[in-house]
């Protein structure tokens, strides 16, 4: 048996994950807050944030 949505079809990018989310980030922006830890209240701007995901990314690349 199949259904199907009463809402629309989604529109899905061509874009990777990161494109989608940072790839239209104007420098103005970098410098906002992206992320509050509620524990400790640090904040992390998209800048810090792009860093740290680059960085991730390179190690596992390393990796292989």
């Amino acid at each position: 048996m199949s259904f199907t949505s009463p809402f629309p079809d989604v529109e899905i990018p061509n874009l990777s994950v990161y494109d989608f989310l940072f790839g239209s980030i104007s420098d103005a922006d970098l410098d906002r807050v992206a992320l509050v830890d509620p524990k400790t209240g640090d904040e992390t701007t998209y800048r810090r944030l792009i860093g740290q995901i680059d960085a991730a990314a390179g190690a596992l690349a390393a990796r292989g």
